[in-house]
């Protein structure tokens, strides 16, 4: 059997089981602090077992994604090494600690190639009922060649967190992202979004060429994106702590570059319906519609921007 290639570079081949996304010392360190506190769902719904219960697991549950030796370690020397003692802090103490600036980007970069990492569709779960119902990118998937060849990360990709609890709660936003979107060059690019809950964190890594994000959280200084404004020197538990979908990403369908991406129920419904913008309808010589409607986006955003007294 031909050996897996690597899913970083494409070129070489991936070494023996590859590489562990989530890093043996954060896994032996979160092993020792207990079991696992809470059992496994997926977008809110419970992941069960083929009998009917919940996925609960005695230990934290290994992936991994094949790599090469190459990019094993430019990944552990780009990733591992500058976040490894502020992650090691953090998560013995349920992510609370003050850390600097570079502290928490260093800590954002290893949350964007963990989220990046675990939605790749080669990533392999060692629990079989978790690799079936695990969320993985689909279509084309991200650019990761920026994580082993010196790039800076991409100006469209972002680490949000903010301070929560295992509880689900109350969604104050639902955040529309396209997932693809009409670039000025006439080409077509494709965003991805990973989302994780952990107790007393919640991450949400988003790739978003093209795209603004206006996260209502941040805005208000109650959550970080740590990658381009990181908090000078911050203590997650020092901010509101909210249930883990306090804020939820969607994704929806094509756009045009420049959008943004915000709370707003018009960005919400162009993220959804905004496909059918540049459709051309069916049309062959002599059609005549009966009774002509506008399409069916123009209908619902009518039905929106429509002012109270119009």
């Amino acid at each position: 059997m031909a050996e897996a290639k690597c899913a970083i570079c494409g070129v070489n081949d991936a070494s023996g089981v590859g590489e562990h996304v989530w890093p043996k010392w954060f896994l032996k360190q979160m092993d020792a602090s207990g079991k696992p506190p809470n059992a496994w769902s997926r977008n809110g719904k419970p992941i069960l077992k083929p009998g009917g219960q919940q996925v609960k697991l005695p230990q934290r549950t290994r992936v991994f994604l094949p790599v090469c030796i190459p990019c094993n370690n430019k990944l552990g020397a780009r990733f591992e090494d500058p976040a490894v003692a502020a992650i090691k802090q953090l998560a013995a103490n349920r992510w609370a600690g003050s850390h600097s600036a570079t502290e928490w980007r260093a800590v954002g970069m290893w949350w964007a190639k963990i989220g990046l990492m675990l939605g790749h569709t080669a990533a392999s779960y060692n629990h079989r009922d978790l690799n079936d119902q695990m969320i993985r990118f689909e279509g084309r998937p991200p650019d990761y060649s920026w994580m082993v060849d010196g790039s800076p990360p991409p100006n469209h990709l972002s680490v949000f967190v903010h301070h929560t609890s295992m509880q689900a709660g109350e969604t104050e936003a639902v955040l529309g992202v396209p997932e693809h979107v009409q670039r000025f060059d006439g080409s077509v690019s494709v965003s991805h979004v990973f989302q994780i809950a952990t107790p007393d964190l919640a991450v949400a890594v988003v790739s978003h060429p093209g795209m603004t994000i206006v996260h209502p959280l941040v805005e208000r200084g109650e959550a970080w994106e740590l990658l381009r404004d990181p908090p000078l020197l911050g203590d997650l538990a020092s901010l509101p702590q909210f249930g883990h979908r306090r804020v939820v990403f969607r994704q929806g369908l094509l756009v045009n570059e420049g959008f943004q991406i915000d709370s707003s129920e018009t960005s919400r419904l162009l993220s959804i319906f905004a496909h059918e913008i540049e459709q051309a309808p069916e049309v062959y010589p002599g059609y005549q519609p009966e009774q002509p409607q506008p399409p069916r986006w123009r209908r619902v955003m009518n039905r929106v921007l429509r002012r109270p007294d119009s």
